[in-house]
């Protein structure tokens, strides 16, 4: 992350007691998509639960409750295949959610956790991102 000074909370504002619950990602696959999270990443089920055609859940980090992902898969109108990027300029061309960013305490300890011994190989983990999330990468 930059490194950058994030200015004094504004405690008189209206929405001051406003915070990020959750971000909602359309999958493809429901199962690979819960896989990837559960099985690979030890996130947490939190609810799971269908809405009309849809099949969702929210999915917690593995030792945080303040923060939530939310998969919507299957219904009535499947979503499009995300295109094939060429690099990471290319994935700026379509409005919408681009990336969501988990921090951790310490990278080198995270990324040791994923070289192999880990629940994930981390060199691979972009990958299967988006291929849990319907796109796929080159």
């Amino acid at each position: 992350m930059s490194n950058f000074t994030i200015r004094t909370d504004n405690e008189n504002s209206v929405f001051a007691n406003m915070r990020g619950h959750h971000v909602a990602l359309r999958v493809a696959d429901f199962a690979i998509a819960k896989d990837f999270y559960v099985g690979k990443l030890n996130f947490r089920m939190v609810h799971e639960w269908p809405y009309a055609a849809e099949e969702m859940a929210y999915l917690a980090p593995p030792n945080g409750n303040t923060f939530m992902v939310e998969l919507i898969a299957a219904g009535d109108s499947l979503p499009e295949p995300a295109p094939v990027y060429t690099d990471l300029g290319d994935t700026l061309r379509h409005a919408g959610l681009h990336h969501f960013c988990m921090t951790v305490t310490d990278n080198q300890v995270t990324i040791a956790a994923g070289a192999g011994e880990g629940p994930c190989d981390l060199l691979s983990v972009v990958d299967e991102m988006l291929s849990a999330n319907g796109g796929a990468a080159e």
